[in-house]
């Protein structure tokens, strides 16, 4: 469990860490820009820091298969019409 704070602009959120159980820090955004040619760029950014008790296995979980899933889910709604 962790609790951000989000923060919206025109086209950005940026996110920062507010209180959770296996994180130190968790910040990051999503932007969204025009790329011409009717064609959308969002970038993804994100630096998470895990407490000392945090197994190996759980960060190479969250780096190696949830966020990949993730991009791929955000990829395929985006490209829904």
């Amino acid at each position: 469990r962790y609790t951000l704070r989000m923060k919206r602009a025109e086209n950005r959120i940026d996110w920062t860490f507010v209180k959770g159980d296996m994180m130190k820090d968790n910040r990051g955004s999503w932007e969204v820009q025009d790329a011409g040619e009717e064609k959308t760029r969002v970038i993804y950014q994100v630096d998470i820091k895990f407490g000392l008790l945090v197994p190996n296995s759980v960060v190479d979980m969250l780096t190696k298969v949830n966020l990949p899933q993730m991009l791929n889910s955000f990829k395929v709604q985006a490209e829904k019409k």
